[in-house]
């Protein structure tokens, strides 16, 4: 399975911010566990992209800095998991 056959769902979208734009939380689940792309407004006043998985055991990884997984459709679904833990914790906006 890759990426583009994951059925990212949109469950969430915040009020509508000062920027005049709304947080908005996509998420999909799959048998390794659930991958989330959050387009959000920051304390700093930009907006970021962030891609996070949870695991079954509920570990959970975090890749922001514009970074969003839906960017790599033909990336198997295993190899995605893998860069969003190499890529958590980073952030080469600044």
């Amino acid at each position: 399975m890759q990426i583009k056959d994951l059925n990212f769902q949109r469950i969430e979208q915040r009020q509508t911010l000062l920027d005049g734009e709304a947080d908005i939380l996509f998420a999909a689940k799959t048998d390794l566990g659930g991958i989330t792309v959050l387009d959000r407004m920051t304390g700093y006043g930009h907006r970021d992209t962030e891609t996070g998985f949870k695991d079954a055991d509920g570990e959970f990884w975090l890749a922001s800095g514009q970074f969003d997984i839906r960017a790599y459709p033909e990336l198997p679904v295993e190899d995605a998991i893998t860069l969003i833990k190499e890529r958590a914790n980073e952030c080469p906006c600044v």
